[in-house]
């Protein structure tokens, strides 16, 4: 962020993307995700560090970022994803929680990975694909953008490669 923004940036411009009744994907972290999570945005979708960070405890089991990702969706984020970099990630609505995990893959550089599952979020969700799909999706994309050099995008013929590789499972609600 650049220096001297107001911590509820965020949340003012979720707020004004929702009487446009735009859907927002929030991928922030420290104060800037704790305050944007005030204004309810659609998906939030913080790495393992952050979610730590916002809820105040460890998360240094897989159990623990479960429960994380439903207790974020109770708290009124319609879903919560919490990144788990090549473990790939878990994520929350209010019916389902599920867990994808990556093919191992060789990486060549992890700048954009993050930002590249989160296109693969925006994609599936527009389609109003299944959470199932849409963390496939998600975690294919962002394992492809590994393969890649630099700031390369993700390409598409490797997230097709890796999308039949991804795992995906639904995982039981804890509360």
């Amino acid at each position: 962020m650049p220096p001297g923004l107001p911590a509820d940036i965020y949340a003012v411009i979720i707020h004004q993307a929702r009487e446009h009744h735009i859907k927002i994907i929030l991928d922030s972290s420290g104060i800037y995700l704790k305050e944007g999570i005030k204004a309810r945005p659609f998906v939030i979708k913080p790495n393992v560090h952050e979610a730590e960070e916002l809820l105040g405890r460890s998360l240094a089991f897989e159990k623990d970022i479960v429960d994380a990702a439903q207790e974020l969706v109770r708290a009124e984020v319609d879903i919560a994803v919490i990144s788990r970099g090549k473990d790939g990630l878990v994520a929350a609505d209010r019916s389902e929680t599920v867990k994808a995990t990556p093919p191992t893959v060789m990486a060549v550089s992890t700048v954009g990975a993050g930002d590249s599952t989160v296109a693969g979020l925006a994609i599936a969700l527009e389609g109003e694909e299944s959470l199932i799909h849409t963390c496939r999706l998600a975690v294919a994309m962002g394992t492809a953008a590994v393969l890649a050099l630099g700031t390369t995008l993700a390409r598409r013929a490797d997230v097709e490669r890796i999308l039949p590789l991804v795992r995906t499972e639904k995982l039981n609600r804890s509360r």
